[in-house]
């Protein structure tokens, strides 16, 4: 699945690279973005299921600081190379260098995703339903959509997003029952 998901970030790239139109650049970035997003989370599951348990503390450490980095490089990566050549070499200037890492990582991780000869599914539409719960709920907040439906947006993405979680996590997840399901749990965005 790590490969899969990196072709379509790599192809999302090339087709707004290679835009004639911006229906077509937004068309790949929006490829580009669910393969991308989708990658977060078979890393993290890959953090979860392969490491040891001492270590994975330190590693999601790691992981968080490099999305900070990544904030800090990404916007000087994408200035330098299109004040170098140009916005559309920025787009996929570092495709090899994506490619190459997620081979290794794949290479690496081939088998050890199994627990005790049960292997864990993705369940495809169980994930469109949960890109499609979270596409409504930021409907919500647009001032030229009304409050009444508004509110009927935000339920269905709401029952959405509840229903395709329940499927794709851990059993006892949305209920934090003890062990794994109650860490993945804790990593729910809490209001402050």
């Amino acid at each position: 699945m790590l490969l899969h998901l990196s072709w379509l970030t790599v192809a999302g790239s090339i087709a707004s690279a290679l835009a004639p139109n911006v229906v077509v650049f937004l068309a790949g970035r929006v490829a580009s973005g669910l393969g991308a997003g989708a990658l977060a989370t078979v890393s993290l599951a890959a953090i979860v299921s392969v490491l040891p348990t001492g270590w994975r503390r330190a590693v999601l450490a790691g992981y968080n600081v490099m999305w900070v980095l990544a904030s800090l490089a990404g916007p000087l990566y994408t200035a330098w190379v299109t004040s170098v050549a140009s916005w559309r070499w920025a787009l996929v200037l570092y495709l090899p260098l994506l490619i190459a890492g997620r081979i290794v990582a794949a290479r690496q991780l081939k088998g050890s995703m199994q627990h005790g000869g049960d292997q864990e599914r993705l369940t495809l539409g169980s994930a469109f339903v949960l890109a499609g719960g979270v596409a409504l709920l930021s409907l919500v907040g647009l001032q030229a959509l009304p409050v009444p439906a508004s509110i009927v947006v935000g339920v269905f993405g709401a029952a959405a997003v509840v229903i395709a979680a329940r499927r794709l996590l851990p059993k006892g997840t949305l209920s934090a029952e003890v062990g794994r399901p109650a860490a993945l749990a804790t990593m729910w965005p809490c209001p402050r």
